[in-house]
């Protein structure tokens, strides 16, 4: 039996944990434990990390801007989790634009993205 907490309205699994690393442009690190099924923004938000994330979540800026390693990065796109096309739209303003680029209020985390990098751009 699965004894494991789900917010069912969210599909967060809250025993259920990964880490994320962050990694700040002075290269610095910190590493953080975050919720399957949560978003990025999530959490960036309860983790203080210093990124404004202007709209809450609600797709219609791009500060939540981050760059993905590689490896995560692959993992969305074939897991068919790429961005959408609306997102794409918003990641062309935004500064420090990578091939990696991803907005943190749309990518929302699974077990296979555990020990992911995610660089905040200058």
């Amino acid at each position: 039996m699965n004894e494991n907490k789900i917010d069912t309205l969210h599909g967060i699994q809250e025993d259920e944990q990964i880490k994320v690393v962050f990694v700040f442009p002075d290269g610095s690190e910190k590493e953080c434990e975050a919720n399957i099924g949560e978003t990025l923004l999530n959490v960036i938000r309860n983790n203080d990390i210093p990124i404004p994330c202007s709209c809450g979540g609600a797709l219609a800026c791009s500060t939540c801007h981050v760059v993905l390693d590689e490896k995560s990065f692959n993992i969305l796109e074939s897991d068919d989790k790429s961005a959408s096309e609306d997102e794409e739209d918003l990641l062309e303003v935004a500064s420090g634009l990578e091939d990696t680029s991803r907005l943190g209020c749309q990518v929302i985390l699974t077990e296979e993205l555990n020990g992911m990098r995610v660089q905040i751009p200058r």
